[in-house]
């Protein structure tokens, strides 16, 4: 068997680990889901946080650390080496289109913090209107760019930094990379918060906002759904990167505490600071949160804008604002990025160069409908497949393997292997049964509430859209049969 890829150090992995779940839905998604719901908002997503979001971590290291010990990292091998069935693999196809389509548009939203942190130091959104200048960054208008090629020549430049760090490799890229960029982007995020803070006793009504709970709200069904939402895109489960990762460990690595150093990082950067910059800034400068706070990148890419425009040293915080973002985005898609070029890795042979090359080149094909229909609603609608339904398809078919099939006292006792804390008991009846249930019934509540919308609400640019989605997955199930075939020979 070749000799796989390995993490050079142990803290090297917890910030790649890290940076893999730290990112724009820390920053930026966090902060709008608080503004929807306010203070009722933390209680379930610290409660979806126990029930699902850790238990899932400690499944997706330990299935990430069991297909290392086989050459595997990808998903569809990792089902197919512990569940001894002809479509175990093609369950695992999901992990590897879900990233790779999240990839596809995520990166070209990562760009947006370079070129606003470069806006920023010029001054260039100053004395505009917020909405239109992002949308005409975007290709909505003509009222401040002539185009939308501003925004793509930042966007090809992105791609091409992540093509040169990911060909350095595991331990020589992406390690590397985010050992110096993750200290960066939490020195970058104090910097902000300390700064929020000294304002004043303007900003107590911000944070009241936040940690002041309405518990009538409790028994909204809806605000629970946002937070277990928000554990998925916080921790980055259900997307394929972290059993990869996880992979390039050494068989007796501890697979019990890190998830936990890792949830502690990410809790960090989002509760500690995610909610002590955007709401207490806007709150101290407008006194109230809007309706569009709550849309999309509103928050981040308008309102911010106008809050960092009366700051003082604005231009200076504001590229520091901006420049975090971008950091936050790039270590995600490193992660992203890896679910597929361990697939060609492991299978096919491939070098770390040419699966590179192939995996930055189907990100930047398949971010062209999303990129330049951006305002057709075609982002939005491969956001909600991809970035939302796939993942809940995906964990729930991983702790079924992981729980089930594998059976949970074996998975129980890989888990606790080489582990320097062993996982108390009561989360082994958690990971069995109510983690699976709360997935269920989360996958239910969005079928529901938010996919007959997309469905019915699609235009042509959308079924386009839908159709080549429909035809990765057809491709990636070719690939994933012709990678067992070889696997048999």
């Amino acid at each position: 068997m070749k000799k796989r890829e390995e993490w050079g150090t142990r803290l090297g992995l917890i910030f790649a680990m890290s940076g893999a779940a730290i990112g724009l839905g820390n920053i930026v998604r966090f902060p709008s889901q608080l503004a929807k719901s306010g203070g009722s908002f933390m209680i379930p997503y610290f409660i979806a946080l126990v029930l699902l979001g850790i238990p899932l971590l400690w499944v997706e290291w330990t299935i990430g650390r069991h297909g290392g010990r086989y050459g595997h990292g990808s998903l569809p091998m990792i089902f197919s080496n512990i569940w001894k069935h002809p479509i175990a693999k093609y369950m695992g196809i999901f992990g590897l289109a879900t990233p790779i389509f999240i990839a596809s548009y995520y990166t070209w939203v990562t760009s947006w913090g370079l070129s606003f942190s470069i806006f920023s130091l010029l001054g260039t959104y100053f004395d505009t209107d917020k909405s239109l200048f992002l949308s005409s960054f975007t290709g909505g208008n003509s009222e401040y760019f002539s185009s939308i090629a501003f925004s793509f020549i930042a966007y090809i430049f992105v791609l091409l930094l992540i093509l040169y760090i990911l060909s350095k490799g595991v331990k020589k890229g992406i390690e590397r990379f985010v050992n110096i960029c993750m200290p960066l982007l939490i020195l970058f995020g104090i910097i902000l918060a300390v700064k929020v803070i000294s304002l004043g006793g303007g900003i107590t009504k911000g944070l009241a906002y936040i940690w002041e709970p309405d518990f009538s709200q409790l028994l909204n069904w809806k605000i629970w759904l946002l937070a277990s939402g928000q554990i998925f895109f916080t921790l980055s489960v259900g997307q394929g990167q972290m059993p990869v990762y996880a992979s390039y460990l050494g068989d007796n690595d501890d697979v019990a505490v890190g998830p936990l150093s890792q949830t502690s990082l990410n809790e960090f950067c989002e509760v500690i600071i995610g909610s002590s910059i955007a709401i207490p800034a806007i709150f101290f400068f407008t006194g109230f949160i809007s309706e569009s706070d709550t849309q999309g990148f509103n928050l981040a890419f308008t309102s911010m804008p106008m809050v960092i425009e009366q700051m003082t040293l604005g231009r200076f915080f504001g590229a520091i604002w901006f420049f975090l973002l971008f950091l936050a985005g790039l270590t995600t898609i490193l992660a992203l990025s890896q679910p597929f070029i361990s697939f060609l890795q492991d299978n096919f042979n491939y070098t770390r160069g040419k699966s590179s090359t192939i995996v930055v080149a189907t990100i930047f094909i398949l971010s062209l409908p999303p990129v330049l229909w951006y305002h057709k609603g075609v982002f939005d609608d491969v956001d909600f497949w991809m970035g939302t339904l796939f993942l809940v398809v995906v964990s729930l078919i991983e702790v079924i393997v992981f729980a089930w099939i594998l059976g949970i006292e074996k998975s129980w006792e890989e888990l606790n292997k080489g582990a320097k804390m062993k996982v108390p008991s009561f989360f082994k009846y958690i990971i069995k049964y109510i983690t699976p249930l709360l997935l269920i019934l989360l996958l239910g509540a969005w079928g529901v509430t938010d996919a007959p919308s997309y469905i019915m609400n699609a235009n042509i640019y959308v079924w386009i859209e839908r159709g080549i989605m429909a035809f990765v997955l057809i491709l990636l199930a070719i690939l994933t049969y012709s990678a067992s075939k070889k696997e048999k020979i």
